[in-house]
């Protein structure tokens, strides 16, 4: 598992430790020992309502609402549409450069990137993949993160 965190307003207060130097080697269990995710087996029956059944319907209308796009998108339209207005003499800038153009003030914190401890199991074993959720929805939480995203590979 990956963990990506990016923070909404602010800085993350996340910092790397500094790694101490070992003058010893550790053994495998040592290095181990409370690093992995708790492994929770699925059985279908023990979980209430699980899956689409534990979805409300509502009526149609009430989803039936305009979307509203953040300011922000206007300015993607705005950058292709530069490329009908420009020539050799002067190119349209790339993305990076509009960005720096048009872009003030703050701005948000870059992206945490974490690597999560491995389940070293097959990833398509419905266990495998319940301990990995009811582990990601923990984390969220830790993390005061009311919905969080969470994506698969292709195998699941």
């Amino acid at each position: 598992m990956i963990a990506v965190t990016v923070a909404p307003i602010g800085t993350l207060s996340y910092s790397h430790p500094l790694v101490k130097w070992l003058h010893t080697r550790l053994t495998t269990a040592e290095i181990a020992h409370n690093r992995g995710i708790p492994i929770v087996p699925y059985v279908a029956g023990d979980i209430p309502k699980s899956g689409l059944r534990s979805l409300p319907l509502q009526l149609v209308e009430t989803l039936m609402q305009p979307t509203v796009l953040p300011v922000t998108a206007n300015l993607t339209f705005l950058w292709h549409a530069a490329s009908l207005f420009t020539d050799d003499e002067k190119p349209r800038p790339r993305w990076s450069g509009f960005m720096q153009q048009v872009t003030r003030g703050q701005h948000s914190s870059a992206a945490v990137v974490q690597m999560m401890p491995l389940i070293d199991m097959n990833p398509g074993d419905e266990t495998c993949i319940y301990s990995t959720m009811l582990f990601a929805i923990n984390q969220a939480k830790k993390l005061i993160i009311p919905c969080p995203c969470i994506t698969f590979d292709l195998p699941l």
